[in-house]
């Protein structure tokens, strides 16, 4: 895969979306990724393993991995300016390597991991490329070792309070459908991981608590033009009946198992 194979997101080119991200949501998904990362160790220990965190955005789950003991953690990510958000992580210089997402590169690591994470990435890569995507998790999965998958899925609650603030923007955003990461979209991760042992498999629901401002400037980065940002926080002001937000968060997990022969 090239970098224009994966078709990532324009957002994550544009500098005010990738620190929004850093600011307003790496540190919410951290209590997901983590979830993720203790089903994994009911299973096996993270601890010596070599990792590779393809999608690895900011490295976030790079940085949980290291902190959990990971030997080496190889992070693998297509856009630029996301990437270079990896290199300050501190537990990174020593154990960690950043590279851009690319099949020449990626080829050089066949067989050389315990543990490939896929941490709400599929998503963001178009649909006929899924499949491409893990195979390569595949390939680069020692025998014996696990594929960790998170990412959101169609169904479940939904957050009042949030619900009007999304009403507001999508005002303003046209079609709500149109957004970068419709739910219709969510990936089916049972389905691409059929070549693998299935050892997990479960649906979840995790509730975030925003400040409204915080959650009006983190989807109106993806969804509107700056200068309706005003505009759009005097609204929700106005016609949402709350300054702190819940937002839910559905989501899947599944971990897979490359067989041993």
């Amino acid at each position: 895969m090239t970098n224009q194979d994966t078709n990532s997101n324009s957002i994550y080119d544009d500098a005010n979306h990738v620190m929004d991200y850093v600011t307003y949501w790496q540190p919410r998904l951290r209590r997901l990724t983590n979830e993720c990362l203790d089903r994994l160790e009911d299973l096996a220990s993270v601890a010596g393993c070599s990792v590779v965190d393809l999608g690895a955005g900011a490295g976030g789950t790079t940085a949980e991995l290291l902190k959990r003991g990971a030997a080496h953690v190889l992070a693998v990510e297509p856009a630029p300016l996301m990437r270079s958000r990896i290199a300050p992580h501190e537990l990174l210089d020593a154990n960690g390597t950043s590279l851009p997402l690319g099949r020449s590169q990626l080829a050089e690591w066949a067989g050389a991991f315990d543990i490939c994470t896929l941490h709400f990435v599929v998503h963001d890569i178009a649909s006929d490329l899924h499949q491409e995507l893990f195979r390569q998790a595949w390939s680069m999965l020692r025998p014996g070792g696990f594929l960790i998958c998170a990412d959101w899925r169609r169904d479940g609650p939904s957050s009042d309070c949030e619900d009007q603030i999304m009403a507001v923007i999508d005002e303003y955003s046209g079609d709500p459908d149109d957004g970068p990461f419709d739910s219709e979209s969510a990936p089916d991760l049972l389905g691409l991981c059929e070549d693998f042992e299935i050892v997990h498999s479960s649906s979840k629901c995790t509730e975030t608590r925003w400040d409204q401002s915080d959650l009006i400037m983190w989807q109106t980065r993806i969804m509107v033009d700056d200068d309706e940002l005003d505009e759009i926080r005097q609204r929700c002001k106005r016609q949402v009946q709350c300054d702190e937000a819940q937002s839910i968060e559905n989501w899947q997990l599944v971990i897979a198992r490359k067989p041993s022969s």
